[in-house]
């Protein structure tokens, strides 16, 4: 039989914009702005969910990763894709970002070396 664990964490946990940025190590006002570029709406009593302020934090830099992608992609054909370091570097980048197609560059760079 499953065991309860015990918490001092509220259930669900709410947060006011001033705990929240001291918790995540931002301005106020950072984390303010994140909030309404992301159009976050808190409850009736003025607290935003820990998903709600997580997406408006890190759902952002999912679209940076993936616009940094774009533009490595574009400067890639820009150059014709016959760059053998560029696509070196662009295969590493895909790595780190955890792309499923970078096994696939790691094969295509031992052909090419």
């Amino acid at each position: 039989m499953p065991r309860a664990s015990k918490s001092n964490v509220p259930q669900p946990l709410k947060w006011n914009i001033e705990s929240a940025a001291r918790e995540f190590g931002l301005a106020i006002g950072t984390l303010r702005k994140a909030l309404n570029k992301n159009s976050t709406v808190p409850d009736a009593d003025g607290l935003y969910s820990t998903q709600q302020i997580c997406m408006a934090l890190f759902g952002v830099m999912h679209h940076g990763k993936i616009r940094t992608q774009r533009q490595a992609a574009t400067s890639f054909r820009q150059l014709g894709g016959n760059d053998a370091g560029l696509r070196r570097r662009l295969c590493c980048r895909a790595r780190v970002i955890g792309s499923s197609r970078s096994e696939r560059c790691h094969r295509a760079e031992s052909f090419s070396a």
